[in-house]
């Protein structure tokens, strides 16, 4: 049986976008959270997506993370932070399908589904998990 996830594998990277032909990694999951889960995030604004430390600085202050409680282990549609160097630096959704993995957008692959073994060959480190509380 197909998944909704692919209509989204291997569309390419593209800073700043949110679909349908590109997606960037927040764009990817601002799109997959409102179509398949009804939860509408914030666009991020005013933040140059060039520089990861924006991007860290106006996820760390946006008022969406409040709305997100950290658990232990994922389930299916939380959004997953994933860290190198100590800092989150990539997001996407977790997904219940196929022993469970990330759905994500990576400027080097596009849009991919990982396992979360693939996730740490790959270099990601201290991966963070978070469910919706409303």
């Amino acid at each position: 049986m197909a998944h909704w996830a692919n209509q989204y594998i291997g569309k390419p990277w593209e800073r700043g976008a949110s679909g349908p032909h590109a997606f960037d990694c927040y764009g990817l999951l601002r799109t997959v959270q409102r179509r398949h889960y009804a939860v509408e995030m914030p666009r991020l604004v005013e933040v140059d997506r060039g520089s990861i430390l924006s991007v860290i600085r106006a996820i760390r202050k946006n008022p969406e993370n409040r709305l997100w409680e950290a658990v232990d282990a994922p389930v299916d549609g939380c959004l997953v932070k994933l860290y190198k160097a100590g800092h989150p630096d990539h997001i996407g959704v977790w997904l219940d399908i196929d022993g469970g993995g990330l759905l994500h957008s990576t400027q080097a692959f596009g849009v991919c589904f990982d396992a979360l073994l693939d996730l740490t060959t790959l270099g990601w480190r201290g991966l963070t998990y978070h469910r919706r509380t409303s």
